[in-house]
């Protein structure tokens, strides 16, 4: 259950972030890998400046994080290509 839900969380907070960072729509594979990675990178940063939160868990914080840390992601890996 806890890859299903990192899966689900990790597809939106990837398409999310491609919108909020105009990462290339036809690039739909890697935005999603970057936001389930996001999420994962996302989820850890949140445990080490917050309470650990269980895998698994869903809350507003884990989804804003996922976001976040799935932004970060696209916009470096964004960087890379251009390189």
């Amino acid at each position: 259950m806890n890859l299903i839900i990192a899966l689900i969380v990790g597809t939106v907070g990837g398409w999310l972030a491609s919108v909020i960072t105009s990462a290339g729509r036809e690039a739909l594979v890697r935005n999603v890998i970057a936001g389930v990675a996001g999420a994962y990178v996302g989820r850890w940063v949140l445990g080490l400046v917050a309470d650990p939160v269980e895998p698994g868990t869903f809350t507003l914080g884990v989804m804003i994080a996922s976001i976040l840390g799935a932004a970060a992601l696209l916009l470096f890996v964004g960087r890379l290509d251009r390189a």
